[in-house]
């Protein structure tokens, strides 16, 4: 499976730079450079490095992540004594629509997702010390990693105070946790401003430059409502009620909840609200994957309350195999234009890399140079950094760079998200179809200018 949309810019091309360039410094070149931590692009660069600069090596990279997020998952079900649930556990985890494309796509989530997880099931089992020891990682995998240290911080002084630590024994146990990470994250921000001016956010690159400022009320309230349209979206919303019938059938046989499990929920709550500031207050866009931690732990909180509810084993099943076939239909939820879909978060795009391929025999056919055609995110990447080509051939021109008003040709595709309704209206007025590419619910649509 090829690198595709973000996994190009924040995986494949800094990995090819450290690859061809060694690892030192861990620095990447400013158009390069997202703010991101480089862990796992130098990572990715080792593998290469030892085994080949390969698409399968790339993908057995990330195979340890992925088991580690199954164990993890299975250490969160036996935590929450689901023990007989954790067949059903590993089914969500496995028809989960984000996660499965993440998982795939090899994008870097595998890694952050395993060390949250894990993170998770070290504090919630009490062991601080192991904790303390996967807390920098978690910081260095992603810039998301070190937005979550304030949740965990907040999380374990609570669970602390819950265990009667309070005074000096509770703050020596948290600075034993929360220091390592600390060093390691200011060190890496302190060294990064030296080198290249910012702490994270890349003003200087036009590309990333745009990503960044804080967004107003209008926009504030705008990512708000994306966030619940992420949650709900892709057959999770029948999650979502199928966990608030079985509370409410709770409520009703006035169930309380073991602490085990409430401590679970007060966690979950916690990190999910302790990130969401991050990602309603600025400009950049709310992805899916963002939250794909919360959506395996949405699962995890549907097999609770269902066992906790003790409801029949017939209807048991139903509920289960209706949660499952929701999250399975969710590869298809695909909005028309001109809303934005997440394609990096579901199964239905990979028809694209089969109509991609037609596109470059296509124009290699028909002797149409690559540069001379206009195209989108992510139809611009070149074969070098989607392939691992040695030569990046089939290179794109963004219209950024090419409008689409001043171009000979488009490559247009509902796989972008970045076409205006205006520039479509354009194609349709002053271009010609020279070849349409459909594979599944995936077209790309070659056009030429009129004479």
């Amino acid at each position: 499976m090829p690198f595709f949309w973000d996994g190009v810019a924040l995986v494949s091309k800094p990995a090819w730079h450290f690859y061809q360039n060694g690892f030192f410094p861990p620095l990447l070149p400013v158009e390069l450079d997202a703010g991101h931590p480089p862990l796992f692009s130098l990572y990715i660069a080792l593998c290469w490095k030892l085994f080949g600069a390969t698409l399968p090596v790339s993908h057995w990279a990330a195979f340890p992540f992925l088991a580690g997020i199954a164990l993890a998952f299975v250490k969160l079900t036996k935590h929450l004594a689901l023990n007989r649930m954790w067949g059903m556990a590993m089914v969500f985890l496995v028809v989960e629509p984000c996660f499965a494309s993440q998982s795939i796509l090899n994008a870097g989530e595998a890694g952050l997702i395993c060390l949250h997880l894990w993170c998770m099931e070290r504090l919630l089992s009490g062991k601080y010390g192991q904790l303390s020891l996967l807390l920098p990682f978690l910081a260095m995998v992603s810039l998301r990693g070190m937005l979550l240290l304030p949740g965990f911080a907040v999380c374990q002084y609570l669970l602390l105070i819950q265990a009667g630590k309070h005074g000096r024994e509770g703050l020596k146990t948290m600075m034993t946790t929360f220091i390592p990470a600390f060093l390691v994250t200011a060190g890496w921000l302190v060294y990064h401003y030296v080198h290249t001016g910012f702490f994270t956010d890349n003003t200087v690159a036009a590309h990333w430059s745009g990503n960044y400022g804080y967004a107003g009320l209008g926009g504030i309230l705008r990512n708000i409502a994306v966030v619940a349209w992420r949650m709900a979206d892709q057959g999770r919303i029948v999650v979502l009620l199928a966990c608030l019938v079985m509370y409410k059938k709770l409520q009703n046989q006035h169930y309380i909840l073991p602490q085990t499990h409430k401590r679970f929920l007060l966690v979950l709550a916690i990190q999910f609200a302790a990130f969401l500031p991050f990602a309603v207050l600025r400009q950049t866009p709310v992805m899916h994957r963002y939250f794909t931690v919360y959506y395996l732990l949405l699962g995890l909180v549907l097999l609770l309350f269902t066992e906790a509810a003790g409801i029949g084993r017939v209807k048991k099943t139903w509920l289960m195999a209706i949660a499952t076939l929701a999250l399975i239909s969710g590869h298809w939820w695909i909005y028309p234009f001109p809303v934005a879909n997440g394609w990096d978060a579901t199964l239905a795009c990979l028809p694209y890399f089969k109509a991609r391929q037609e596109v470059n025999n296509y124009l290699e056919k028909n002797h149409i140079l690559p540069d001379s055609v206009c195209s989108a995110f992510p139809m611009i990447a070149g074969s070098r950094y989607t392939h691992l080509t040695p030569d990046n051939r089939f290179q794109l021109t963004g219209k950024d760079k090419l409008p689409v008003s001043k171009a000979r040709y488009v490559l247009y595709s509902n796989l972008s998200n970045d076409f205006t309704p205006a520039e479509v209206a354009l194609l349709q007025q002053e271009f010609t179809l020279l070849q349409s590419f459909d594979r599944g619910i995936v077209y790309l649509r070659l056009y030429e200018r009129n004479p």
